[in-house]
């Protein structure tokens, strides 16, 4: 089971939207729990961060943190 100390670094990296934290925080709780014998549950939290690494290279995000750009769908 993932330690309590995991769970918040997780936590913490998802709402501040460090994605290379929260990786590094889901591939610990997945090595931890692969030491102490949950090989299944360890290889399936591998998995999906290695699925959803190869699915987003390909995305570019546009997320307006500076208010950078500007987008409208006008009606006329």
């Amino acid at each position: 089971m993932a330690t309590g100390d995991q769970i918040k670094a997780l936590i913490k990296a998802h709402y501040d939207q460090d994605k290379e934290r929260f990786k590094t925080a889901a591939l610990r709780i997945a090595a931890s729990e692969t030491r102490v014998g949950h090989t299944t549950l360890g290889r399936e939290i591998t998995a999906m961060i290695d699925a959803s690494t190869r699915a987003k290279d390909n995305v570019i995000s546009l997320a307006n943190k500076d208010n950078l750009f500007l987008v409208s769908f006008p009606e006329v």
